[in-house]
């Protein structure tokens, strides 16, 4: 709420038109706004502001959206729809790691666990002994997947049996 009460001065002021030497500023002031709105419960809202974040250049956005669409509001579809979407451009090791686990919580729920292996088997392949961070990023989500007993709860579980970090001596 306070920085809802900081942000809607600057937004009130926002350009109704885009121009490239604002899109960075409209992209992050629009993360930011769509963060605050989340974290007071008003979705819709924080959805649109994500996607005006997105539109103008903010690759976070979308990793927002899609939490929003899967966590919050439990519509496991669109999320998948969203993350799928955002593989279409370069992606860093953190955002390919996150759709991936969006990929796979939203595949999950929606009972395609063939889907949800093959996302997360992928970050072990690519991110295991460089840059183990991602795997057990991805090994945590899948255990509060788990501990919330989700849809596919029975299938994840397998996973944490081989969803951790490699050494070189591995």
């Amino acid at each position: 709420a306070e920085a809802l009460a900081l942000l809607e001065p600057a937004i009130a002021k926002l350009p109704t038109v885009s121009t490239e030497k604002h899109d960075e500023q409209l992209s992050r002031l629009n993360n930011l706004w769509g963060l605050s709105l989340k974290g007071v419960k008003r979705y819709e809202e924080a959805l649109a502001a994500f996607e005006r974040a997105a539109k103008a250049g903010e690759d976070y956005a979308v990793l927002n959206i899609c939490d929003v669409l899967l966590e919050t509001m439990k519509e496991p579809k669109r999320a998948l729809e969203r993350a799928e979407a955002m593989r279409e451009g370069y992606l860093t090791p953190y955002e390919r790691t996150w759709s991936a686990i969006y990929i796979a919580m939203a595949s999950l729920d929606l009972g395609d666990p063939a889907r949800a292996e093959k996302e997360l088997r992928d970050v072990v392949e690519r991110y295991a002994i460089k840059d183990a961070k991602m795997v057990a990023t991805a090994r945590e989500k899948i255990e509060e997947y788990v501990k919330e007993g989700r849809a596919g709860k029975a299938a994840a579980e397998t996973y944490l049996a081989w969803l951790a970090p490699k050494s070189y001596a591995d």
